[in-house]
């Protein structure tokens, strides 16, 4: 024998006194446990006692009762029966009288179409005559213009033809006037001989006198030539003067008549803007009609540039004169006589200028208003045919929306019957649910109390092992290396036997939790077809609003045509009034380019006799002073005529202007009426489409509640099931898990105590195996009845 070194001689007593200490404290607590299992068993015992007495109690109430319980269902049930065949028979009843009633119904409503079909026949009927009416007044219209477009060239030739002749006959007084001045000037030319003759007797006579008074002589023409330029200065000036009072009366009447088209276009394009929500199609009219305004205008522009020109000629010519004046400042006398004349002729000419201006504008204002007055016309009768459309446009939408109330009244009840029915299935199957879950219940109770039974005999055979133990470990002290050796081999074989039963315990659970799932499956499965069925409704609900919605989208389109129809015939008819339009004013512009051609012509005739005027006015010198004054008075008298007349002017284009703003205020006014009339009818069909929207959106959204309800109490039903079923699965498993931590305590204490039981064990767990399947194939057995039940 070789002996062992010190230090492993040291470790092995290290461990020897750790492994008795170990030892020594695993008795103790194997004591302390005894004690307490002891008193948890003595304690558990009265529990179980105490709960088998208030078990048999409990049973014995459930008997009686479920006795009664009996006997209130037979007698409920002959009640029902009873009352069954009562509510059968009204229900009989009721079908009968509601088969009648549908038939009743079924009748009115075919006499209603009937009637409505009839109705529809009279008012096609009347739309027609209506029709025929309108055309038969639209030809007696295009009658009357065309008679009237006659009338009014006949008129336009008779005044012609007056012109012409008044043309010819100026053209004799002329002819007679210049014959007449031919003579008077031949008797002067006589007289003006014999005059010369005296005069030269008397200047030889005279010159010696004149010579004498030349100096003083020279000095009083110095005088009087100073007087008469002063006098000629400010004949200008009051010329000068009028004549730019007289083109800022032209300017301003211009600017009146520019303000007065601004403000008409304004006015037109605010009409317009207002119009075009309801007839955008008449934009390209509407602008035809400014073009033709602002050709118009461009000819006015054109005329007055051209009066302005013969204006400046005008002014040429008098500065001619005023040059030949102060050339011939020697015959100031006879300057003075031709610039008179020439003034005088030239406030004739303005005054004519301005008779003419003033026909004219009065002219251009009738016209104006003549327009405005047929553009009101068309625009009232547009608006009247307008308010007919809308009249008929509101009876159809009255018409539309009560066929869809009765069809939404009809879907309410179809769909509240639809939702009673899914009530009493779902009703039904929470029934059903709940009597499956309280089987289950009950079921896994019995298990409980089973599982109970089995570790009250496993701690009895428990008991009896530790007795037998203490003995048997007061003998094995002894052997305490031998004991150690054997108890690592024996620990490595508890942990292979461990891992075996974890295994084992492992595919039970997994096999347990397969066949919830599979239970799961099958009820989500069923969940699944009670929401395809739903789903299933639902759509057949949305096709029925999709056909409601293209009934309504066809109904518009019908209407959208024959609106479409409507204004292509307004838009027919305003394009031959534009055409006719077009022609008028191109005769029109003929014959003022005519009458222009003609007044030309009388002007140069004019200038040239006003020339031969000038030449014979020349000799008359004597008259010139008192004609000179009463000139300068008719000067006076002239502009307090024009200023009175640029007054008169102002306050009629004042008054007129009123007028028309008058008459544009009304129309704005009726406009605005109308505009009013249109958006409370506007918003009368809104309010009403929006009430049926809001009706059938609340109606909707009851139906989503109720739906949204149903799915909800399905879901809690199903997330209660899952809940129970999870705490059901939860408690039996920390019950498996309590217990088995309690059968691998118990293994442990076995083990450490003694290996000589092993065999008694393996017996017991064989037996506890037994036991566990057959529990396994009650539950087995239950559940393919529950899956019965259900399928029944």
């Amino acid at each position: 024998m070789s002996l062992l070194p010190p230090s492993e001689t040291n470790s092995l007593e290290r461990e020897l006194n750790f492994l008795k200490q170990t030892i020594s404290s695993l008795r103790e607590q194997l004591e302390q446990n005894m004690d307490l299992h002891d008193t948890e068993l003595q304690s558990i015992e009265e529990q179980h006692r105490n709960s088998e007495l208030n078990l048999q109690s409990v049973i014995a109430q459930l008997r009686v009762d479920y006795e009664q319980l009996v006997v209130k269902q037979q007698h409920e049930q002959q009640k029902l029966e009873s009352a069954f065949a009562v509510e059968r028979k009204e229900f009989t009843g009721l079908v009968e009288q509601l088969r009648q009633k549908l038939q009743d119904s079924k009748e009115a409503s075919s006499e209603a179409v009937q009637k409505t079909k009839s109705a529809h026949a009279k008012e096609l009927a009347q739309l027609h005559k209506l029709i025929s009416s309108l055309r038969e007044e639209l030809e007696s219209k295009d009658i009357e213009q065309s008679s009237i477009e006659q009338n009014i060239y006949q008129r336009k030739q008779s005044e012609i033809s007056n012109l012409q002749k008044l043309a010819t006959k100026l053209r004799e007084e002329i002819k007679r006037s210049e014959i007449r001045h031919e003579q008077e000037l031949s008797k002067i030319a006589h007289s003006q001989n014999s005059e010369v003759q005296s005069l030269h007797s008397t200047i030889e006579d005279l010159r010696s006198s004149l010579e004498q008074a030349k100096s003083s002589k020279q000095e009083d023409i110095q005088k009087s030539i100073a007087e008469i330029n002063r006098e000629k200065k400010l004949l200008q000036e009051s010329l000068q003067k009028s004549r730019e009072r007289i083109d800022l009366t032209n300017i301003r009447n211009q600017e009146k008549i520019q303000k007065l088209s601004l403000s008409h276009s304004q006015e037109i394009l605010s009409l317009k803007d207002t119009i075009a929500i309801l007839r955008r199609e008449i934009d390209s009219f509407d602008e035809r009609i400014q073009e033709a305004v602002q050709n118009e205008k461009r000819i006015h522009v054109e005329e007055i540039r051209q009066l302005r020109g013969t204006l400046v000629n005008t002014r040429k010519n008098l500065e001619r004169t005023r040059s030949d004046a102060q050339e011939k400042i020697q015959k100031a006398e006879s300057s003075q006589q031709r610039e008179l004349d020439s003034l005088r002729e030239t406030i004739s000419t303005l005054r004519h200028e301005l008779e003419e201006n003033e026909i004219s504008k009065t002219d251009e204002i009738q016209r104006a208003a003549s327009s405005k007055n047929a553009e009101i016309k068309q625009l009232k009768e547009s608006m009247s045919t307008l308010r007919h459309n809308l009249d008929r446009l509101e009876i159809r939408n009255a018409e539309s929306i009560q066929k869809i109330h009765q069809k939404s009244n009809a879907e309410k009840e179809v769909l509240k019957s639809t939702i009673q029915t899914l009530r009493d299935e779902i009703e039904t199957v929470h029934e059903q649910k709940e009597s499956a879950v309280q089987d289950a219940q009950r079921e896994k109770n019995q298990e409980i109390n089973q599982l109970r039974k089995s570790l009250l005999l496993v701690r009895t055979s428990l008991e009896r092992e530790r007795d037998q133990l203490d003995v048997r470990v007061q003998k094995i002290s002894a052997a305490s290396q031998q004991e150690v050796n054997l108890l690592k081999s024996l620990v490595a074989e508890l942990r292979e036997q461990i891992e075996e039963a974890k295994a084992q315990e492992q595919a039970s659970v997994q096999q347990a939790l397969g066949s919830a799932n599979s239970e799961i499956i099958q009820l989500r499965d069923s969940l699944s077809k009670t929401r395809d069925q739903i789903l299933h409704e639902q759509n057949i609900h949305a096709e029925k609003v999709q056909l409601l919605e293209s009934q309504k989208s066809s109904e518009i389109k019908d209407l959208r045509s024959v609106v479409t129809g409507l204004r292509n015939q307004i838009e027919e008819i305003q394009s031959e009034h534009g055409q006719e339009l077009q022609k008028a004013t191109s005769t029109f512009q003929n014959e003022n380019l005519l009458l222009k051609e003609s007044t030309a012509k009388i002007r140069d005739k004019l200038e040239k006799v006003q020339q031969r005027h000038q030449a014979e006015i020349n000799k008359t010198q004597a008259e010139k002073e008192n004609t000179s004054l009463s000139q300068k008075k008719t000067i006076l008298e002239l502009r307090k005529e024009l200023e009175r007349i640029s007054l008169d002017n102002e306050t009629k284009v004042q008054k007129r202007v009123s007028t028309l703003n008058l008459e544009n205020q009304n129309l704005k006014q009726s406009l605005s009426r109308l505009r009013i009339k249109l958006d409370n009818a506007k918003t009368e069909k809104q309010e009403a489409v929006q009430r049926t929207c809001k009706s059938y959106e609340q109606e909707i959204l009851h139906l989503k509640s109720t739906i949204t309800s149903l799915r909800e109490d399905t879901e809690k039903l199903n997330s209660q099931l899952l809940e129970d079923s999870q705490k059901i699965a939860s408690s039996n498993f920390s019950e498996i898990n309590h217990y088995r931590n309690m059968i691998r305590s118990l293994r442990d204490e076995i083990d450490h105590r003694g290996f000589l039981y092993d065999e008694k064990v393996q017996k017991k767990s064989q037996s506890n195996e037994m036991e566990f399947k057959q529990l396994r194939d009650t539950i087995i057995e239950l559940r393919s009845e529950l899956d019965k039940y259900h399928g029944h």
